[in-house]
C-alpha cells in the first residue's frame, strides 16, 4: 500500500525502513522559471514534478520595496538586493541606528500572519511533511538586521548588545514556533551559516557563548517535532547536535 510523502519522511528521520529515499529540491525564483520551462510545467506544479516531500510554508505579509526598487524588504525589515535574487542584504535596518528599543520590530501575533500557511496545509490534506521556513533564524537574522561587519564587531567588542539582539530575535521566533505548532507543523527548518569553506566565521568560544544556548531555546523537540538545520561548519557539529537539532542539511559536506 503506498505511503504518503509525510509518512516516508517520518520513517526516514526515525531510522525506519522506507520504500525509497525522501527527497527535496529547493530553488530560487529565477531557477524555478528555468526548471518549469525545461519540464513543461507551471512554477506552481514544480514541487510535484520534482517529487518533493516537504511542504514549506511561510509568513503572509505585504510586499515592500525601497523607493528605487533596488531592495525588497522581508518580514523583519531587512532589505535584500533585487539584483542578487534576494540573498545580499543591501539595507540592514539597524546599521545606522543600533537602538533596539526604537526599532520597529515585526509583530509575531499579527492575526493574518499564517493565513497562507493555513490554506496550504489544508489544501495538502496531509500528504507532505509540513515545515515552516524560518529562513535566517538567529545569527544570520542578527547580521541581516545589524549589518555583517557591524554584528561581528558587536560580538567581539560589545557581546552584551549582540546577546540582547539575539534574545529579541529568539523571543519573536518562539512565538512563531508556537503558532506553527498549533497550525500542525511536522518539523522546523532554518538556515544559519556559521562557517565558510575553510573555517568558522568566528571562534568556537563565541559560538558556545552567544549562539548555542539561544539555538537550543529555539528547538521544538519537546513538542515532538523534528528540527533540521542548514548550518555550515564542521568545527561546531558536535555542539550543533547538543543544541537540539536532530537533522542537518548535507548540501555542502566539505564546508568547514
Amino acid at each position: 500500500m503506498p505511503i504518503t510523502h509525510k509518512e516516508r519522511v517520518r520513517r526516514a528521520i526515525s531510522y525506519q525502513p522506507v520504500d525509497r529515499m525522501p527527497t527535496q529540491i529547493n530553488y530560487t525564483g529565477r531557477q524555478a522559471a528555468r526548471m518549469a520551462e525545461h519540464f513543461g510545467v507551471s512554477i506552481a506544479a514544480l514541487p510535484d514534478r520534482l517529487d518533493n516531500h516537504l511542504l514549506r510554508v511561510d509568513l503572509s505579509y505585504p510586499t515592500r520595496y525601497s523607493e528605487d526598487g533596488s531592495a525588497k524588504f522581508d518580514w523583519w525589515g531587512a532589505g535584500f538586493d533585487t539584483g542578487e535574487e534576494g540573498y545580499f542584504v543591501r539595507i540592514p535596518p539597524l546599521q545606522e541606528n543600533r537602538d533596539l528599543d526604537t526599532f520597529v520590530w515585526p509583530d509575531p501575533h499579527e492575526p493574518h500572519l499564517l493565513d497562507e500557511a493555513a490554506a496550504a496545509i489544508a489544501a495538502d490534506k496531509g500528504e507532505h511533511f509540513v515545515v515552516p521556513n524560518f529562513g535566517w533564524a538567529l545569527f544570520e537574522r542578527a547580521w541581516s538586521l545589524r549589518g555583517m561587519a557591524e554584528f561581528f564587531m558587536d560580538m567581539a567588542g560589545n557581546p552584551g548588545y549582540a546577546g540582547e539582539l539575539l534574545d529579541r530575535i529568539v523571543d519573536i521566533q518562539l512565538v512563531l514556533i508556537e503558532r506553527f505548532l498549533a497550525l500542525g507543523m511536522d518539523g522546523g527548518y532554518f538556515g544559519d551559516d556559521y562557517g565558510g569553506q575553510v573555517n568558522m566565521l568566528f571562534s568556537p568560544k563565541m559560538w558556545r557563548t552567544l549562539i548555542k544556548p539561544r539555538l537550543a531555546a529555539l528547538c521544538p523537540i519537546p513538542c515532538g517535532r523534528a528540527a533540521g538545520a542548514h548550518a555550515l561548519g564542521r568545527q561546531h557539529r558536535s555542539d550543533l547536535a547538543g543544541s537540539g537539532r536532530d537533522r542537518a542539511d548535507g548540501l555542502q559536506p566539505r564546508a568547514a
